[in-house]
């Protein structure tokens, strides 16, 4: 292959360091039913690689309600999540992200969405996002009696172009 030839992904904004949390009402069990869900990340250190600077970022899901949502449902790949982040700068982006993968690694559950920012700032670009839960957290949350009423991990936030 000659160097022409190579196609390299430019990384334009690396937030590595989110903080997530998503709240269920009623809390998530395996017996499907509405629920109201609420997600909000927060970015607090963002760099900027190609592109007009931004240091930080959160992405806020206002509440909605999913009919038949369970908890098998959060491990569902395919399923697209659109989502709007907002730099601090006060732009925003509009992302439409499926989710990928899920893999349990060790005591971790990776998420891995993949997508692209469909408008507004970094328009066109690529979108990874990479979410980190405690399995414990997911599954005792689920298996007990009450349900998963919230759950914390962490949020990588990547935004690439060709």
């Amino acid at each position: 292959m000659h160097a022409s030839e190579a196609r390299l992904n430019l990384v334009l904004v690396n937030c590595p360091l989110g903080a997530v949390v998503a709240n269920y009402d009623p809390p998530l069990t395996q017996t499907p039913r509405a629920t109201t869900i609420h997600t909000n990340t927060t970015f607090p250190a963002c760099v900027t690689v190609l592109g007009s600077a931004v240091t930080s970022a959160s992405i806020v899901v206002p509440p909605f309600v999913e009919e038949g949502k369970s908890c098998s449902d959060l491990t569902h790949v395919g399923s697209v999540v659109p989502s709007t982040v907002t730099w601090n700068t006060g732009e925003t982006s509009s992302l439409e992200t499926r989710l990928l993968r899920v893999a349990t690694q060790g005591t971790l559950t990776v998420v891995t969405h993949v997508g692209t920012v469909v408008a507004g700032k970094f328009q066109g670009a690529i979108a990874n996002r990479t979410l980190t839960f405690l399995t414990v957290d997911l599954t005792g949350g689920c298996l007990a009696g009450e349900g998963l009423s919230s759950i914390n991990g962490q949020d990588t936030l990547t935004l690439t172009r060709l």
